[in-house]
């Protein structure tokens, strides 16, 4: 129930990879937990609409559920987004949240032996709760942030083509303001105060989280421009699918850095 607290909702398969990572087993006792959750009233099961025939289930925290966690010393404390409702998120963004929630999943577990594992993370629901704090220190809002070491990793999901009427010009403001610093200190460093001790960070790399090849190559160009501009071919990397997929999206995906080969 904690783990739904802090994510907002997950699949049950999300909640098998975030607590037994290294499990070779089906998922279906967690399956199971979490519709005898459902039938205590402690979560919400939803269908996902946008998945095939809307067989994927997410679960989330009714108010009871949450406030059985609140009963937990030091858990009420932890959980930063306290908002309950039984109306699943607009089916448009539900991949972009499933995408989201399973990055910090698998980097927290190096489940694609990555170059690095998180410490700590904030998940996009959290965030929720902290926008105007992200805006007003870094200039963007991103989709996730993870914390490896003394270094931030900005998380943003591209689930489709960025466009001017998108929020693509504000992600480029941040990539200027970001590559800008970079190529002056040859790193980004700072304190985010709403975190406390943690948010001390000595650099921060973007990490962008691309579902399929096409939303790829329109990023890319769009930090390709920023990158030359501004002469530095580090810190940003991506992860990218080749297609949709509603049970462990990132399985097929691959690792890159962007640089000038």
């Amino acid at each position: 129930m904690y783990s739904l607290g802090r994510f907002g909702w997950l699949t049950h398969h999300q909640v098998t990879n975030l607590l037994f990572p290294s499990a070779k087993s089906s998922s279906d006792s967690i399956r199971k937990v979490l519709k005898r959750l459902t039938s205590e009233g402690y979560t919400y099961e939803n269908s996902i609409l946008r998945s095939p025939i809307s067989q994927c289930k997410s679960y989330s925290l009714t108010r009871k559920g949450l406030n059985r966690i609140a009963e937990i010393d030091g858990l009420r404390i932890a959980i930063r987004n306290n908002s309950v409702t039984r109306q699943q998120m607009d089916s448009k963004y539900e991949y972009h949240r499933l995408v989201a929630n399973q990055t910090l999943i698998d980097l927290r577990h190096n489940r694609k032996n990555l170059l690095f594992t998180l410490d700590l993370f904030i998940s996009e629901h959290e965030i929720g709760t902290m926008r105007k704090d992200f805006a007003a220190h870094f200039g963007c809002v991103p989709d996730g942030l993870g914390i490896t070491g003394d270094t931030l990793v900005m998380i943003e999901v591209e689930n489709s083509v960025r466009g001017p009427l998108r929020h693509g010009s504000k992600l480029t403001h941040w990539l200027e303001s970001y590559a800008d610093r970079v190529n002056q200190e040859k790193k980004f460093s700072g304190h985010f105060l709403p975190l406390g001790i943690a948010g001390q960070y000595d650099d921060v790399i973007q990490l962008f989280v691309c579902t399929n090849h096409k939303n790829f190559r329109s990023i890319w160009r769009k930090v390709e421009n920023v990158m030359r501009q501004h002469r530095i071919y580090s810190h940003i990397f991506y992860l990218v699918a080749d297609r949709q997929y509603w049970v462990n999206p990132l399985k097929q995906a691959i690792f890159l850095e962007h640089n000038e080969q």
